[in-house]
């Protein structure tokens, strides 16, 4: 792979990335200089302890919080460039986010919660319904398309949540610990959905999940491992078939 062919296979650059936190007059370090690359397509495990950063730097990587230090880039276009308005229309078209609290409006269904993103983006009714309605099939949730967020279990939630990550077709999904409210036997059931999307994407869909759990992380093709806000240790398993 010639060095041109590299570049454009990275979709995300983090350098010296850094970020505190003030506390009265104390100044509180969660990320210390942060640096690695996602090659696109990638499924990307950040592990690390309660505190460790990671999801600071999930929200960080989405635009939901600013960094104080070093530069992120998008397909080498730098975050620092983006004031609140570029953000939002970036996050829009490009981000997918899936959480562990599922965030769905109750007093919608379960449909209308997975077209919201779409009609942010101001896409053709007709066609997003059908887009959600294809989306929820795909995750299990054929039968409930007209039920409410209430009417469902929390597993069942958590695929409409991923649905609804990919209602706009994005390059990148970031997840933040989105089997953690479930039980094992779910959890299991929402990560083959993610193996499935990452594996059969119409596009190449980059997944970056944050994690505390070494087996959950042991499914994806990179694992950085934060700890006190650095990274301790990065693999890419790639070469040994881990997808």
């Amino acid at each position: 792979m010639n060095d041109n062919t590299e570049k454009q296979d990275i979709i995300l650059k983090v350098e010296r990335l850094e970020k505190h936190y003030q506390l009265e007059k104390v100044t509180i370090p969660v990320l210390k200089g942060v640096d690695f690359e996602v090659r696109r397509g990638s499924w990307v495990a950040l592990l690390g302890a309660s505190g460790s950063g990671k999801t600071t730097l999930l929200n960080i990587l989405g635009t939901l919080e600013r960094h104080d230090g070093g530069e992120i880039f998008y397909e080498s276009r730098p975050y620092s460039e983006m004031d609140r308005a570029r953000q939002v229309t970036f996050r829009r078209d490009n981000i997918g986010f899936i959480f562990q609290a599922y965030h769905m409006l109750p007093e919608l269904t379960i449909m209308e919660n997975v077209q919201l993103p779409g009609m942010f983006q101001g896409r053709n009714r007709c066609e997003l319904r059908s887009r959600a309605e294809e989306l929820l099939v795909k995750v299990g949730l054929g039968h409930r398309l007209r039920h409410r967020a209430n009417e469902l279990s929390g597993g069942e939630q958590q695929r409409a949540a991923i649905a609804r990550a990919l209602i706009n077709a994005p390059s990148l999904i970031l997840a933040d610990e989105p089997t953690g409210n479930l039980d094992s036997k779910t959890g299991a059931e929402i990560l083959e959905i993610f193996q499935r999307m990452h594996a059969s994407a119409e596009h190449p869909v980059t997944v970056i999940m944050v994690t505390h759990d070494r087996s959950i992380a042991s499914l994806a093709n990179q694992v950085i491992e934060l700890r006190d806000g650095c990274i301790c240790e990065e693999n890419d398993l790639t070469d040994r078939g881990i997808k």
